[in-house]
């Protein structure tokens, strides 16, 4: 195949920070190289150089056997370099084929004029969108898909998927894998990071691994297994946070009878037990995120009779610090670390709680010079470990979790069931919310599935698989074929 993509000895800094450190990677046209690694790792800042955010400090990169060195994210695209998001852009207001050309020189153009090139290029695809649909109302997968064909429009050769998938639902990023391969059935070349290993062995050709700022090995995705894959990016075997220990379910810490949400949520019965991770899944529009936000007490429109430890309350708003919430968007970039992991600190000095947060930092493995630095100083992966952690410090009954660990790699996936198990042993009770199917069944006592509004199924992780968990996610309940194959 002909090379595309020569990066050869890539040097990066961030301030004094040596981020890349000799990157070495060659990508063909016509093939998917998937790219792992830990975050920090250095795998955004290969991006940004790729996509000409950031410049090289040493090195060189040839783009179709030229020299490499983009001033702009504008060049870069002119070049032939896109990337594709993980939060879809979905500019208000713009039509799907006014959505296609807005980075190239048709941008501006009369909705009319874009329709004929517009049907060309999706004619390639075999995909099917409205091209004169509002991009804000589509659905993630359909935004996916007019992300895919807006890199063509731009006459792409290089596309970069940069976790694209870790806002998605399962049966959505079937939608995104199958726009990936025709992208590369076109002759393009795609560079695929995301932390879900077994997703990205499924969607290479080749798959990279990046770690301390290098690419420490190329492996043909054929030959690669996830825990090889998770050894190479770690350098420790994954599982000592496998799938935990299931005791018997203690005495019942919440019910909530007739929760109702507007529309989304009809009339729902959930009750939750002493130390006890009950999964919640559910597809879009399913009610599953109203669920979720109402037993956290956040939806205060949310109507239904509470108990909470026997106590009956007005509503679920009314339990106040006895229910925390970890939303998936939580954003305390300007925060010091310190403070929020001295936050489960009992002793009132403040050196007593500068050492109870250096002894949390150091139980987190952060990567950080500076605990008392800002929280935006972090990594993304360690953002979240400290996220996670002060939330479960904050001795609440009931701890509400939404996705927490989307877009994290698996050692960070790793840490953060740890210090939930540690926290359910000790009587906490958890909700957990994801995607993720395969990770819910591991790390959940039961799984309950929302559809339409309605839990239609509360399941043992250990009597079904994640086929018939996304039946019941799907249709509400399980198909003929898994019922004969049961």
């Amino acid at each position: 195949m002909e090379v595309l993509v020569q990066a050869a000895g890539v040097h990066q800094y961030r301030g004094v920070r040596h981020v890349l450190k000799g990157v070495d990677l060659t990508i063909h046209r016509g093939e998917i190289v998937g790219l792992i690694g830990q975050n920090g790792s250095g795998k955004s800042t290969l991006i940004q150089v790729l996509s000409g955010i950031l410049r090289p400090e040493l090195g060189r990169i040839d783009l179709a056997g030229e020299f490499y060195r983009p001033e702009s994210v504008d060049a870069a695209r002119a070049a032939g370099v896109s990337v594709i998001e993980q939060d879809f852009e979905s500019p208000a207001g713009q039509t799907v084929a006014e959505a296609m050309y807005r980075h190239t020189f048709m941008a501006g153009r009369p909705h009319a004029e874009l329709l004929e090139p517009a049907k060309a290029v999706m004619a390639r695809t075999q995909f099917e969108v409205d091209l004169d649909a509002i991009t804000d109302t589509l659905d993630p997968a359909e935004q996916a898909i007019v992300e895919v064909l807006r890199v063509l429009a731009e006459e792409a050769q290089l596309v970069v998927f940069d976790e694209a998938s870790s806002m998605l639902h399962e049966i959505d990023i079937v939608q995104l894998h199958a726009a990936a391969r025709r992208l590369r059935d076109h002759g393009c070349a795609v560079l695929y990071v995301a932390h879900r290993l077994e997703e990205v062995v499924a969607i290479s050709d080749r798959v990279a691994v990046m770690r301390q700022g290098q690419i420490v090995s190329v492996v043909d995705a054929r030959e690669a297994t996830v825990d090889g894959l998770a050894h190479a990016m770690l350098q420790r075997p994954i599982g000592a946070a496998a799938a935990r220990d299931k005791g018997p379910l203690g005495d019942v810490r919440l019910a909530v009878q007739g929760l109702s949400v507007g529309k989304r949520l009809k009339d729902v019965a959930v009750d939750l037990r002493v130390g006890e991770v009950l999964g919640v899944v559910g597809l879009r529009e399913s009610g599953a995120h109203e669920l979720i936000e109402a037993v956290a007490g956040v939806r205060p429109s949310a109507s239904g009779s509470v108990h909470l430890n026997g106590e009956q309350l007005g509503s679920l708003h009314d339990a106040g610090d006895r229910i925390r919430y970890l939303p998936s968007n939580a954003l305390q970039d300007d925060e010091k670390i310190s403070d929020l992991l001295a936050s489960g600190a009992k002793g009132e000095t403040e050196l007593a709680r500068l050492r109870h947060a250096v002894a949390v930092a150091h139980h987190l493995e952060l990567s950080t010079s500076d605990i008392q630095g800002p929280m935006k100083s972090l990594s993304g992966g360690d953002r979240q470990k400290v996220s996670v952690a002060e939330t479960l410090a904050s001795g609440a009954d009931v701890i509400v979790l939404n996705h927490p660990t989307r877009g994290v790699d698996v050692g960070v996936k790793d840490r953060v069931h740890s210090l939930i198990r540690d926290l359910v042993d000790d009587g906490t009770s958890v909700v957990f919310f994801a995607s993720n199917v395969e990770e819910l069944l591991a790390h959940s006592d039961r799984v309950a599935v929302v559809h339409d509004g309605q839990i239609v199924a509360v399941l043992d992780p250990a009597e079904v698989d994640e086929d018939i968990v996304m039946d019941y996610a799907a249709y509400g309940e399980v198909t003929q074929r898994q019922a004969r194959g049961a």
